[in-house]
């Protein structure tokens, strides 16, 4: 694509094309370049209706064409014009300087009216990313959140609330009710613990380590915040009539790194076993 640094005929001779046809059947907007172009020129045997191109008119419509294609590389944003009904969703440049989006359909309203248009200057356009935290926004802090349907609504930070734990719109999305908080699960894993151990499926663990017969380290992807955290365990051996228990290591320190996990058999002796699986809350 060609950069246009300059319209066509910037400095040329030009006459402007009229909207409507003329009487004489000559260029217009409506119909461009009628029958009468077509038509024998020459001036000895040629036919008396023919029209030439006029030059300065040429001139006119490639400078109008190339000086709307600069606008648009150089701008993004096309300028608004006050005989246009714009559809809901069109971006402008308005007089000001400021980008404005239209809220409605069929928009003749001037941009700065805030009931039909809103100003996109300093949302952070790029992302929302781009908004600073604020501790105390102020309810001129508004921001663009586009909904589903496609409606661009205004929203003040002040209508703004963290969610937390115990907010009943969470548990609704997670199935859980009673006043209890809920807390997530921050790592988990299903392992093969027999022969050359091998994870199944995980979440936000690295590796498990074989540490020998019934001795395995589950290494955290990212760490925990610190080592205060629960283990729920369960394992099953290769063998169904078996009865096997995970312990925790008691000679070993915790780590926000890892969890250290020894399986046993009823007699109490370290034991591999087929299916383990581990969950970390914290």
């Amino acid at each position: 694509m060609q950069r246009i640094k300059k319209a066509y005929a910037e400095n040329g001779d030009k006459k402007i094309i009229p909207e409507a046809p003329p009487l004489d059947g000559s260029e217009n907007w409506e119909q461009g370049r009628g029958s009468y172009y077509e038509l024998d020129n020459d001036p000895n045997t040629g036919d008396p209706l023919a029209l030439d191109i006029d030059r300065e008119q040429d001139n006119y419509f490639k400078n109008v064409i190339s000086n709307n294609i600069k606008h648009w590389q150089e701008n993004t944003y096309p300028n608004w014009f006050d005989d246009i009904e714009y559809p809901k969703n069109a971006t402008v440049k308005y007089t000001d300087g400021n980008i404005y989006i239209s809220l409605v359909d069929n928009n003749t309203a001037l941009p700065t009216d805030t009931d039909n248009w809103m100003n996109l200057e300093g949302l952070g356009m790029s992302g929302i990313n781009d908004l600073s935290d604020k501790s105390t926004p102020d309810d001129t802090d508004n921001f663009a959140l586009q909904e589903v349907g496609g409606d661009l609504k205004k929203v003040s930070f002040q209508n703004l609330t963290k969610l937390s734990q115990n907010d009943s719109r969470v548990k609704t999305a997670l199935n859980a009710s009673g006043d209890a908080p809920i807390y997530a699960c921050r790592a988990w894993v299903n392992f093969n613990g027999t022969g050359t151990v091998a994870i199944r499926a995980s979440g936000n663990v690295s590796s498990v380590t074989d540490n020998g017969v019934g001795n395995y380290t589950v290494n955290f992807t990212t760490a925990m915040p610190d080592s205060d955290y629960g283990a729920v365990t369960s394992c099953t051996g290769s063998s169904g009539a078996e009865n096997k228990l995970i312990n925790g290591r008691n000679n070993t320190s915790l780590s926000n790194l890892s969890c250290n996990l020894l399986v046993t058999n009823g007699s109490g002796a370290d034991t591999d076993a087929t299916t383990i699986s581990v969950s970390i809350f914290r």
